[in-house]
Formats: structure tokens, sequence, C-alpha cells
């Protein structure tokens, strides 16, 4: 019965095209969690059915390699551990490019050397101390 829907109301290329956008799919410059939802709906619209290794094969391949290369040097067992790895590895990356704590030196001449905390996010610029700045 599926088959007939299938074929009576999609066009006869559309399954073919499909599985094209599926194969050549990458994650660009989508998130994680996007890349993932749309890599689940484009495998369910093509109705491929295929081994989980193959299926972890063909979703590490279009991660961007700065996180399938790091997923792909963990241990995992299912596709759903890929799908959460991958998940993880982006939040890394994302902490520690935006989300590290930076130590800055204040009122080094009135010699009360208090040290403040700035996250690195912010837009905050921090004198370079030199020797003549703390009296040396």
């Amino acid at each position: 019965m599926k088959k007939e829907l299938k074929r009576k109301f999609l066009p006869d290329n559309y399954r073919q095209d499909i599985y094209l956008k599926f194969h050549n799919f990458k994650q660009k410059e989508l998130s994680v969690e996007d890349y993932t939802s749309e890599f689940d709906n484009l495998m369910m619209k093509c109705d491929l059915v295929e081994a989980e290794e193959h299926t972890i094969a063909r979703y590490l391949g279009g991660l961007k390699p700065e996180i399938g290369n790091v997923v792909q040097l963990q241990s995992y067992w299912t596709y759903n551990d890929v799908c959460r790895l991958a998940l993880k590895v982006e939040k890394q990356q994302k902490d520690a490019r935006g989300g590290g704590i930076r130590f800055t030196v204040r009122d080094v001449n009135r010699g009360s050397g208090s040290v403040s905390k700035h996250n690195s996010g912010s837009n905050s610029t921090a004198k370079k101390i030199t020797r003549n700045d703390i009296g040396e």
C-alpha cells in the first residue's frame, strides 16, 4: 500500500533526487543538532535501509572535519553514540573559543596589584603591562 501511494503521488525522480541530496549532504554552517535532524529526515525520506556502520560513516563524512575527526577518535558503538559525541565535541569547541576566562592586572601603578577576571567573549580590552608600569 505504501509503495502504491508513493508511486501515485510522488514524481518519478523524487526518490533519486532525495537520495542524491542525502548522499551529498554536509553540515556546512548548520549546528550539529540541526545537521543531525536534517540527516535523519533525509534518511527517512529516502526509505534507506543500510547497516548501522554505513549510516555512521555517512554521518561522520558529512560533519565538519574539526568535529568529525574528533568524534572518530572516541569509542562509539551506535549511531546514537556518534550523534551524542558530535554534540559534545561541538559544545566543547564553542566553549574553548568563547567561554574562557582571561585575567588582567589593574591599578599596578597605585600598588594595589588587584586582579580582575574578564570573560574572553566581552569587548573589554586589557592593557599590556610593561616593566615601566610596575616600576622596575
